[in-house]
């Protein structure tokens, strides 16, 4: 029997089931979503801008201006910010600000904030899917769950979802740019880049170590992306803000402001707390040594043609960017999730008869430690946060350089490769 090829039309009519029960999961999704934005967080991170894209679209006002931030210092502690408290005020390009459009059609905060925690916590699942990807791991599918599970009720996780960091999505796109550049996408690749050029406390680091990779490799049209987007965007804004041609000068003074409220964690910050306070005067060293640190590791992945190592080093990259000066939140230590999953293939290499049960305790070890010291410090020591942000940080990096050797190391024979295969 000769049966008919099948139309466009009944494919798409076929996917449309499967489309609607996505819609329904995700509706479900946003409605718990809900719920726990109506009781937990504030959204501090999602608020500035939603707030600054209304105010633009239905009130024609500067979404930079001092009128939005005082709205969104008054959704979100009730008051005017006070002293030590980050002013609010948003510190997003206006092009970009094209990523918050759907949900400044959201009249409701909390539903807005809803349908962002929805969008970030799917963001989550599929940063550590891609990381696996892009490290060419295959672990057990029991595992795969496992981290998922485990990483997503993590205490950076859970912090960034209730407070709306858009930290997981940026470091997403980053990824994903890395994912197109592997399959020759290299325009796809330059709008990625171009779309997440912002909220660099969460992964600048990264960010440039990409960029300088793509420059250093003569992938130039990863740039003609790139530069495309921003020129449709930037042309956009110019004919979107011919009324208020100062809005530049609105953002420069809008990012001095959140600069100048010295809010957040930083390493330099918390050892200037610290006495000695002559040790002060030495503290932009540290930063310094780690950059040469970070630089010394950037020039060997590039020079090689070794991908494990490339990896490891874009895992090193992410975590040490909260150590360089810029003030962060524990939020934006979310995405770390893939400096984590960084380190695991090698761990699971180098313990192969007990390679699951370490990479599970090691897992469980970072996820749970930040509860403890919350749970245990912060009634008691108002400087909790800034233990939990050293203490993980600091066990992240030594995860990566306790397995530097595996992944810095190029298979020396066909036998090494086939080795490697069989242990993924």
């Amino acid at each position: 029997m000769i049966t008919k090829p099948s139309t466009p039309f009944k494919n798409s009519l076929s996917l449309l089931p499967i489309a609607l029960l996505g819609l329904i999961l995700f509706a479900g999704l946003v409605y718990a979503n809900w719920s726990l934005a109506n009781r937990y967080g504030k959204g501090e991170e999602f608020l500035p801008a939603w707030n600054g894209a209304r105010a633009f679209l239905f009130e024609q006002l500067d979404p930079y201006s001092d009128t939005i931030k005082e709205r969104t210092q008054s959704m979100v502690y009730g008051r005017a910010a006070q002293e030590g408290e980050s002013p609010l005020a948003l510190g997003i390009p206006f092009p970009l600000l094209i990523l918050y459009l759907p949900f400044a059609l959201i009249p409701d905060a909390l539903w807005a904030r809803a349908a962002f925690m929805a969008v970030s916590e799917l963001a989550l699942l599929a940063l550590i899917l891609l990381s696996l990807r892009l490290l060419d791991w295959r672990p057990h599918g029991w595992f795969i769950v496992f981290f998922c599970v485990t990483w997503l009720a993590s205490f950076f996780s859970v912090s960034a979802i209730l407070s709306g960091s858009p930290a997981i999505l940026v470091v997403l796109g980053i990824l994903g740019a890395v994912q197109a550049i592997r399959a020759e996408n290299d325009e796809v690749a330059g709008i990625l880049l171009a779309l997440v050029s912002f909220h660099w406390p969460a992964m600048i680091l990264l960010w440039l170590f990409v960029i300088i990779g793509v420059y250093r490799a003569r992938r130039g049209r990863v740039f003609v992306g790139f530069g495309m987007l921003w020129i449709i965007l930037g042309g956009a804004t110019l004919i979107a803000f011919m009324s208020t041609p100062g809005w530049f000068l609105s953002f420069v003074r809008a990012l001095i402001s959140n600069y100048q409220a010295h809010a957040g964690l930083g390493l330099v910050p918390i050892l200037a707390q610290s006495p000695p306070s002559a040790f002060d005067k030495y503290l932009p060293i540290i930063s310094l040594a780690l950059l040469i640190l970070l630089a010394v590791e950037w020039v060997g992945a590039w020079r090689g043609a070794n991908p494990p190592r490339w990896m490891w080093v874009a895992g090193l990259s992410l975590a040490v960017t909260p150590l360089i000066g810029l003030r962060t939140t524990l939020s934006n230590l979310a995405p770390l999730a893939f400096s984590i999953l960084c380190i695991l293939p090698f761990a699971r290499e180098r313990w192969r008869g007990l390679g699951y049960l370490i990479l599970s305790a090691y897992t469980l070890l970072l996820c749970a430690l930040p509860y403890y010291v919350q749970s245990r410090f912060a009634h008691a020591d108002p400087r909790a946060a800034e233990l939990t942000y050293l203490l993980f940080i600091a066990f992240v990096i030594a995860g990566l350089y306790w397995v530097r050797w595996y992944a810095v190391r190029p298979p020396l024979t066909w036998a090494d490769n086939v080795k490697r295969e069989l242990r993924k």
